[in-house]
């Protein structure tokens, strides 16, 4: 509580009137020792968003978005946010926003984005529930991402990376626009998707340990919470739902239905077809040269088990990306049936090649399989770089610094990671499902990283926690999954069995909810017919439409 009444303290001190002394004020705030005036220029400099936002104190680098959108206009600004949201003393850093405006006195959607805001740059469609509720949208770059440092670029140590501080900066950010931009007693809901939505949840969670009355409605969509296990932060749950849920939900005899079985019978294929198994010993070596070497350093008496090992862990992860991002109805006829290669001449049987490429293709070498990249996406690149008033240098620049890193490090501290499930291999196979679980623990990502920061591991704490706290929330909460999305073995259960109804209401709970959409994927475009289904798009809208439009 001394954390939160510190917090509350330093929004009051955020606020205080401009008018007040100067040099007094910056002794009293620490964000207003650092900020500097926004120096617009035109148009800008005669928009009247512009010199609002300008005039807040704590925001400063305010500029138009370069792309006006039907009746929206996008401004990026800087929030000035303590470094550490339980001591002052620790200094103040900026933070990166995006905020689409439609209409003052309509809602308001927060994106609470996981990653850079760059992942934002070239998304010029409004999101579905912005849409949806006709909704001004604010992004909120996550700290330690992208342009949002705490720390030195140069000595980054992640000291004050948790989800308790990111949730304090959304606060912060949220306050501010309520108190100064979004005055008329607007409709706010949070929502995001995949760690977005992780971080949609953590939010609430923190929300409601503080008191912050922020949000009137949050929907997290995709959205995992690991637990792991005591050697490592990753959680078998969501491999284990790739295996026995991802395309197992159609009639019998359909081309899905078919293609689910093939794709049960791939590791004991690779384990057990030695042709097989030494054209993909050749292809993992090639493709991943890194993890080949790797594996061989770890065992170097065993190369050719362990190596065997590692493309069943390489099959799973490219299997993962081709569920999550990928309708599987449009790739399922592109899955080969790996019992079928030529037992007496394999090598000769062009199947065994279809087999071998299939294994080791990722999401976007399936893509271009399927010829949806087209010209379109080019445009919409270019399109992207004007709008964000960045150069295609500066974009590159951006995407260089790897923005999965700081991830890696928060799944490590709190949030979890995915493990792969390999029992279907059969116990008398040339690797079984316990050898290929020590090896991924040894050797391979996203294991490996736990022993870099496995002193800092919660132990699944923070994840428990929220698990527990969705039965006596206050917050209302509507949790979005598909049924063909690995991530969904990681879902918050509302006391119901997957898949199980279209919606759910927690039993524990009436402020909780879940819908789960039949065979859509990692995707929260529930407006969109190929995406979700009808049943599902429409329990959404049931929900959004009591709590943001009080229907």
């Amino acid at each position: 509580m001394v954390w939160a009444l510190l917090v509350a303290v330093l929004l009051g001190t955020m606020t205080t009137s401009c008018e007040r002394d100067n040099e007094v004020e910056a002794l009293n705030n620490p964000y207003e020792a650092n900020q500097s005036e926004s120096e617009p220029t035109s148009p800008e400099e005669e928009d009247q968003f512009v010199k609002a936002l300008s005039a807040i104190p704590g925001i400063s680098d305010v500029r138009m978005d370069q792309v006006i959108l039907d009746t929206r206009k996008g401004y990026y600004f800087k929030v000035e946010q303590l470094v550490d949201n339980s001591d002052a003393s620790k200094g103040t850093f900026k933070q990166l926003c995006l905020l689409e405006i439609t209409d003052l006195e309509a809602p308001v959607v927060l994106y609470t984005n996981g990653y850079n805001l760059d992942t934002y740059i070239g998304n010029v469609e409004t999101e579905d529930v912005a849409k949806y509720l006709n909704a001004n949208t604010l992004h909120v770059e996550h700290r330690y991402f992208g342009q949002s440092l705490p720390e030195d670029a140069n000595d980054l140590n992640f000291t004050y990376f948790n989800a308790q501080q990111a949730a304090a900066d959304l606060h912060r950010v949220v306050t501010l626009l309520k108190q100064h931009i979004f005055t008329k007693g607007n409709k706010w809901m949070s929502t995001g998707a995949s760690k977005c939505g992780i971080n949609t949840t953590l939010y609430a969670y923190y929300s409601d340990l503080y008191g912050w009355d922020d949000i009137d409605l949050y929907v997290p969509f995709c959205a995992p919470f690991l637990v792991g296990t005591p050697q490592s932060p990753a959680d078998k749950s969501v491999g284990t739902y790739l295996k026995d849920m991802c395309g197992s939900h159609y009639p019998a005899n359909s081309p899905q239905a078919k293609a689910y079985q093939y794709l049960r019978a791939y590791p004991s294929a690779i384990a057990n077809n030695k042709a097989l198994r030494d054209a993909c010993l050749r292809q993992f070596n090639q493709t991943d040269s890194y993890s080949y070497l790797r594996l061989l350093k770890d065992y170097p008496n065993d190369i050719e088990r362990a190596a065997t090992a590692g493309v069943i862990f390489e099959f799973y992860a490219y299997l993962a990306e081709k569920f999550s991002l990928l309708d599987f109805s449009n790739w399922c006829s592109l899955v080969p049936d790996p019992t079928a290669i030529s037992t007496t001449k394999p090598e000769d049987d062009f199947r065994l090649y279809e087999v071998l490429e299939f294994i080791f293709m990722d999401k976007k070498r399936l893509a271009v399989k399927l010829a949806t990249q087209t010209e379109e996406d080019d445009d919409e690149t270019d399109l992207a770089q004007t709008r964000s008033g960045l150069t295609e240098d500066e974009i590159m620049k951006l995407r260089s610094i790897d923005p999965t890193s700081p991830y890696d490090i928060q799944a490590v501290r709190e949030l979890g990671s995915m493990f792969f499930d390999f029992s279907l291999l059969p116990a008398n196979s040339f690797v079984t499902s316990d050898y290929c679980e020590q090896v991924a623990m040894n050797s391979l990502a996203p294991v490996a990283n736990y022993e870099l920061y496995k002193g800092q591991w919660d132990g699944g704490k923070l994840m428990t926690s929220v698990r527990n706290w969705v039965n006596t929330t206050k917050k209302h909460i509507l949790f979005v999954y598909g049924t063909n999305d690995p991530w969904t073995g990681g879902a918050i259960d509302s006391g119901n069995p997957w898949p199980g109804e279209v919606l759910a209401v927690n039993p524990a709970n009436a402020n909780v909810s879940k819908v789960l959409s039949l065979y859509t994927n990692h995707d929260n475009s529930f407006l969109d017919a190929k995406s979700y289904s009808a049943a599902a798009s429409n329990a959404i809208k049931q929900v959004v439409d009591k709590y943001m439009k009080g229907k």
